[in-house]
């Protein structure tokens, strides 16, 4: 391979290695972020229920005011699982699209790494060749000279 096209098929090669490099890490990020919210939501359930339960087993009578309080607080805690739900939901959809474009960056990894394999293995091919001939030339001009 010529010097030129060896170093410009290592800048391609290290470009998109880049890309893929990049692209798994922003993949790891947004999985992280999932993880994250997931957390999240197991924490507001569980805080509801907690909240419910002792409400619930306090024993006292409530007042109409207490209750629309109660009602209120976990309204809003609905509110905000329901909000956790929809974060867990758009974080889904971006890990998917971000796989997507790790996977297409693999993809362009491994094809470039195939054609500089192939490209090397024709430039050693055409080396052989070239001592091949110069060992046939060698070997004629021995017998001619004889």
């Amino acid at each position: 391979m010529k010097p030129l096209r060896a170093q410009k098929l290592n800048t391609a090669k290290k470009f998109v290695q880049k890309k893929e490099d990049e692209a798994a890490s922003v993949l790891a990020a947004a999985r992280a972020r999932l993880q994250l919210h997931e957390e999240q939501l197991v924490q507001l359930e569980r805080y509801q229920q907690e909240y419910s339960d002792r409400m619930v087993s306090s024993g006292q009578s409530w007042s109409s005011v207490q209750i629309q309080e109660y009602r209120a607080f976990i309204s809003s805690i609905d509110q905000a699982i329901r909000q956790q739900q929809a974060l867990i939901l758009e974080s889904k959809t971006q890990i998917e699209a971000f796989q997507r474009e790790w996977m297409r960056c693999r993809q362009n990894k491994e094809a470039l790494g195939k054609l500089v394999d192939k490209i090397e293995g024709l430039k050693d091919a055409e080396e052989a060749l070239k001592q091949q001939r110069e060992s046939d030339d060698f070997a004629s001009r021995r017998l001619f000279l004889k």
